[in-house]
């Protein structure tokens, strides 16, 4: 995690020197609003509405750094956690993207579930392939370096305002199987505007085991792992 904060002061150091390239109305940002916010399928926000800020900027020698900012409840720190990445992206061929880097889960609140992960991801026309791997404890279980967390998807353009989304996520937590699971997601997206669009989300959870069910993912007797269908709004600026 260190190595990753380290390397973002570095960057942003360096881009000082061109003020227009920090200049915050350069990034691309957005606000989005959720009926829940899910992660891997999980509720992080007691499956009550919650909040994703975004900010990106991407140069134009493939690097790009970013922060994801979803709001949080629960054991999860009341408040927010503070995903910062940074990563590298080229087309080595036409329609097909090769993306790779490093992103934490930072939680102010609870330092506990701080999490670093590297990624990679594999793109070819509508279909991605992507690869997570945790360089520390997953999110606080015991023992979990190495978790990884695979996923599947198609993004399939209906027309220039709908998009379909689909896609399937595998969880697999090092040393504590019990917590292992799969995801599974459909979405459609309405760009009603340039700067609007409504998405329709359901949500589905495999494979859970009990000890998952009832103990690992329920706060306050919220089931954070049931099936869902999500409602989210997003503006971008």
């Amino acid at each position: 995690m260190n190595k990753l904060l380290l390397g973002l002061v570095i960057i942003f150091e360096l881009l000082s020197a061109h003020a227009e390239l920090i200049n915050i109305s350069d990034w691309d940002t957005a606000i989005t609003a959720n009926s829940d916010n899910r992660f891997r399928g999980i509720s992080i926000n007691q499956t009550a509405p919650g909040l994703v800020f975004d900010i990106n900027q991407n140069f134009n020698n493939g690097i790009y750094v970013g922060a994801q900012i979803p709001t949080v409840s629960g054991d999860l720190g009341y408040g927010l956690h503070i995903d910062p990445y940074v990563g590298y992206k080229f087309n080595p061929i036409n329609d097909l993207t090769i993306d790779f880097g490093d992103k934490n889960y930072l939680y102010p609140e609870v330092t506990v579930y701080n999490t670093n992960e590297i990624y990679s991801s594999v793109r070819y026309k509508l279909f991605t392939v992507k690869a997570n791997k945790s360089l520390e404890n997953y999110f606080s279980y015991p023992n979990s370096t190495g978790s990884t967390y695979y996923e599947f998807a198609i993004d399939y353009p209906i027309n220039n305002k709908f998009t379909v989304h689909t896609h399937v996520g595998k969880v697999t937590v090092e040393n504590n199987k019990l917590f292992n699971y799969q995801t599974h997601q459909t979405s459609a997206t309405y760009q009603y505007s340039k700067d609007w669009s409504v998405t329709g989300t359901y949500i589905e959870n495999k494979q859970l085991t009990d000890i998952a069910k009832n103990y690992g993912f329920i706060q306050n007797g919220h089931p954070l792992w049931k099936d869902t269908f999500i409602v989210s709004l997003k503006k971008e600026f």
